[in-house]
């Protein structure tokens, strides 16, 4: 781990939740990673075992950056290209598991380097069992992208307050989550509608021009890896 400049000391200010050092190692050690989930915001890496989850959170800079892999570069920071990147403050190392047992020794010991890199240090990662049945996951509306509501149902919850309808849609407990800053900007401008227009006073075809929106930009973004 990594506290930006000062690479290999514990940053406490990223791990929530007065995680450890000493757990998150053995949160880590020997386990194969199974899946990667998402919701919102939220990304959780699962593990083999009875271990937990370690979930993360990207803030306003965080990343991730696989070692050999060409970096993402961003208008207001850049990731290093150096090995581990400044301001990493998490480096997890993959021993590939070979296809096969005819695989040659190479194959064998193979490893992928994966970093998460956090500028600003407003980014989190927690250990978490069962990462959707507890805070922060379990209180995420549903995600945007891949659980999108019905137009009934995403109309209602809209109405449902008089707040202002970009306040509506960064708020990632009310109506769905994974929408920020500038998706809520691209959406509200495809929707033409203003983002002070209150939730209660939206029209029908407001709410269902909005709805296409967010489907629309939501998808675009994923297929250009802008999300």
């Amino acid at each position: 781990t990594g506290n930006g400049p000062r690479t290999g000391s514990f940053d406490d200010k990223v791990y929530g939740d007065g995680v450890s050092e000493s757990a998150v190692h053995d949160a880590l050690v020997n386990r194969t990673l199974l899946k990667v989930c998402r919701r919102g915001k939220q990304i959780w890496f699962q593990f083999s075992g009875e271990g937990p989850a370690v979930l993360f959170h990207f803030g306003m800079t965080g990343s991730f950056a696989v070692k050999g892999v060409p970096r993402m570069q961003y208008r207001s920071f850049t990731v290093s290209e150096n090995w581990p990147p400044r301001f990493t403050k998490l480096e997890l190392i993959f021993q590939r598991i070979p296809k096969s047992t005819q695989a040659d020794e190479g194959e064998q010991e193979s490893c992928v380097s994966v970093s998460f890199c956090d500028p600003r240090r407003l980014g989190r990662i927690l250990l978490r069992h069962k990462p959707e049945d507890f805070p922060p996951v379990s209180l995420l509306a549903p995600d945007a992208l891949n659980e999108m509501p019905c137009v009934p149902e995403f109309s209602a919850l809209l109405r449902k307050s008089s707040a202002p309808v970009k306040v509506l849609l960064l708020d990632q407990n009310r109506v769905v989550s994974g929408i920020g800053n500038w998706v809520a900007d691209e959406v509200l401008y495809h929707a033409r509608v203003h983002p002070e227009t209150p939730g209660c006073d939206m029209s029908d075809a407001q709410l269902s021009a909005l709805h296409s929106a967010i489907k629309h930009v939501m998808l675009s973004s994923a297929l250009h890896s802008a999300i």
